[in-house]
């Protein structure tokens, strides 16, 4: 277990450099910006974890974890079962606490302080109307906001809910830090890397979209370090059953 936990740690270290670097130099969403080949880059990024394309993204990871394991060391089927199992507890276990701590937090979402000011409402009336008014609201003020692109003003729309935490970086950071708990043991460090660095760019995409404060990524960050700890665990009580060594 000392290996897991050490894992989990560096895994979240790394996770939290580009939230904490914002962090500490007071940077934090403001204002749309203009269109950009990057900015729809980062777009198509936090798609990836959206709905439905997270259900998508979910699945081809789960194929893409179970072959690596797989070409390594041939997995049974209760292996094969299992894994999946503890896939599914992480990644749906941490939406179901994501949706109770938001209830409960009530944080709103940086674009909607933007959209509030211009509507010349506060943030708390803004989450007092019903969501199809919210939307009406947003779609009034983007009108009036300059050159709004489609596809932010569709997120926006879509994303009426509250701001902590950040669901798409539970999502991210829980497969990421699977994959240093799983795959990195094994030595597919490429694969680790990859995840890494599209958990990170999620990171960066909820912030530039205006959809996240920083401290709601590195929150949910670390949420995701226990969730990695506990597949950890979990592996290691039925490592003879993966044949892995967790």
């Amino acid at each position: 277990m000392g290996k897991t936990f050490k894992h989990a740690i560096c895994g979240t270290a790394i996770l939290l450099l580009l939230p904490f670097i914002v962090w500490i130099t007071g940077w934090y969403w403001q204002v749309p910006v203009a269109d950009s080949l990057w900015m729809r880059f980062l777009f198509l990024v936090t798609e990836t974890v959206s709905s439905p394309w997270g259900i998508l993204t979910s699945v081809l990871l789960s194929i893409w974890f179970l072959w690596l394991i797989n070409h390594r060391t041939p997995l049974k089927r209760q292996g094969m079962i299992g894994l999946i199992a503890i896939f599914c507890t992480v990644i749906m276990g941490g939406q179901l606490i994501k949706i109770a701590i938001k209830s409960y937090t009530q944080e709103a979402r940086p674009y909607v302080y933007w959209v509030s000011s211009k509507a010349k409402i506060t943030p708390e009336a803004f989450y007092e109307l019903p969501r199809q008014e919210r939307k009406a609201l947003i779609k009034e003020m983007l009108k009036e906001g300059g050159d709004i692109p489609v596809w932010l003003e569709e997120h926006w729309i879509k994303n009426t809910d509250y701001s902590f935490p950040s669901g798409h970086m539970i999502f991210a950071a829980a497969w990421a830090l699977l994959g240093v708990i799983v795959l990195w043991p094994r030595r597919y460090y490429a694969s680790v890397a990859l995840l890494m660095t599209w958990a990170q760019l999620v990171s960066g995409s909820r912030l530039s979209l205006g959809m996240h404060w920083p401290v709601d990524v590195t929150i949910s960050t670390i949420f995701c370090c226990f969730f990695a700890l506990m597949a950890g665990c979990l592996l290691n009580r039925f490592k003879r059953v993966f044949h892995l060594r967790a």
